[in-house]
């Protein structure tokens, strides 16, 4: 049974459910439906969909198609990861999307408050947990991943570890700047990477936007409704409860820009990143300088 020869393996909040979408157009690329299958790093606490390989390999099918692939935005955090993937697949190729460290756990802490994974609510509550979280890990596994923001943008050692165990050629690095601003340079260059035809063109849209939340209380019915609500909806055609359910979800998003980082919160973690990022510039040859411009 055919499984994935390439792996896009993070970070979070970078830009790789787009990359997913437009390398899943490609007729010579298959990829499973499902992301985030989290059947590797197994030292990070995350749900678990695959019992074995075996049940691993299924979603890939017996496709006829030239290369396949799957995304777990988590493997690059991941200690254990990229050795465990090595380990299936010695010849895999691995895809890095990467983004302004500030930027994207800012957009980690919108994206877990959008869907009600983030009880605080404010930005500077999540850092302070994580650092008295990191503390008292002591090395041990099952890294509660919901509880990590800052640590998982050091870059520079997540992506070092990759490089070391599969080679500096077969690792391929996106920047979230450029898969928003040109995104056809960035497909075509993740094509050569993998050694597919280069002349077809996908549809380029964004397709992971995070949203707000109107009514934190709305949200909270729709997801646990009173007793007496059950009741009346139950009583209601499954057709007509769905279509009023995701309805009122829809009307309790809004798609406005996000509310701005504080800015002595922002300068704090640039000069936090700074060092980590010159030292990921000269491992991949490509100076992000410009990632802490003001």
């Amino acid at each position: 049974m055919a499984g994935p020869s390439f792996f896009l393996v993070g970070a979070p909040k970078c830009g790789t459910t787009s990359l997913c979408h437009y390398l899943r157009q490609h007729p010579d690329i298959f990829i499973p439906d499902q992301k985030e299958l989290n059947f590797f790093a197994s030292d990070l606490d995350m749900p678990r969909y695959y019992r074995n390989v075996w049940d691993y390999l299924k979603p890939f099918g017996d496709t006829a198609k030239t290369v396949s692939g799957e995304a777990t935005t988590w493997y690059l955090y991941s200690r254990t990861a990229a050795q465990e993937i090595r380990d299936f697949n010695r010849a895999a190729k691995i895809i890095i999307a990467l983004r302004q460290p500030t930027d994207m756990i800012y957009s980690l802490f919108r994206h877990r408050r959008y869907v009600g994974l983030e009880r605080f609510e404010r930005f500077s509550q999540v850092l302070e947990r994580e650092a008295n979280y990191i503390s008292n890990l002591n090395g041990g596994l099952n890294v509660k991943t919901n509880l990590i923001y800052s640590d998982a943008a050091m870059y520079h050692s997540q992506i070092e570890k990759y490089i070391e165990i599969f080679g500096h050629a077969n690792v391929h690095i996106a920047l979230f700047d450029d898969i928003e601003n040109n995104p056809q340079d960035v497909y075509r260059g993740m094509l050569g990477f993998l050694g597919v035809s280069d002349d077809f063109r996908p549809s380029f849209c964004n397709v992971n936007k995070t949203g707000r939340i109107r009514s934190e209380r709305l949200r909270q019915q729709l997801d646990h409704p009173p007793a007496v609500v059950q009741r009346v909806a139950y009583a209601l055609p499954r057709r007509v409860r769905r279509t009023a359910y995701w309805t009122l979800r829809r009307l309790n998003v809004s798609y406005a820009p996000p509310p701005p980082l504080d800015r002595a919160l922002r300068r704090r973690l640039n000069d936090k990143f700074r060092p980590d990022v010159e030292r990921l510039s000269a491992l991949i040859g490509r100076d992000l300088t410009h990632w802490f411009a003001e």
